[in-house]
């Protein structure tokens, strides 16, 4: 090493001596960022795979359909001439009458794209009751529709009399 003259010469000989007390020189640090990276791979790998095999992801792959169940929002199209004007308000307050089958573009039902829908709806503030159907239902067939009563006196009693779905609660 040459003799130290400015500072920027006294850190290089400091960083020379250093890296020599260490055992390693300047070339053999991009052996250390390599089996670091290696390593910090392998955890990677590990943890990810704890994580799918572990039901952690089955749990989470759930919550992502109860969120894609909790709002509806989009445009309906119908060639016929149909009208609706109903709203429920976290099925607690419903108000209004809605009776249509439309097309219906955006998120709804769980799902993103383009839907065929179904809905028979009327609210009287407290009670109301609810026929909802999103792809593949029959009008005919109860078991295909989300049928349910919801408000603040019509929840309660839709679930006595069995004429809720708690599985969807549209809103």
């Amino acid at each position: 090493m040459p003799e130290n003259r400015t500072g920027v010469d006294t850190a290089r000989t400091l960083c020379y001596h250093l890296s020599r007390v260490n055992g390693s020189s300047i070339a053999g640090k991009g052996q250390n960022v390599r089996e670091r990276l290696k390593r910090a791979l392998l955890l990677t790998t590990v943890a990810v795979s704890l994580f799918a095999f572990s039901g952690c992801a089955t749990y989470w792959r759930d919550r992502g359909h109860d969120f894609s169940d909790m709002f509806d929002i989009g445009v309906t199209y119908s060639k016929d001439w149909q009208w609706a004007f109903y709203n429920s308000f976290e099925s607690i307050i419903a108000l209004g009458y809605a009776d249509y089958q439309a097309t219906y573009y955006g998120w709804g039902g769980g799902h993103f794209g383009k839907n065929h829908l179904y809905l028979n709806a009327w609210g009287a503030l407290v009670w109301a009751d609810e026929q909802i159907g999103w792809d593949g239902y029959d009008v005919n067939d109860p078991n295909t529709l989300y049928c349910q009563t919801v408000g603040l006196v019509g929840m309660p009693s839709g679930l006595i009399t069995g004429h809720s779905d708690p599985a969807y609660v549209p809103t």
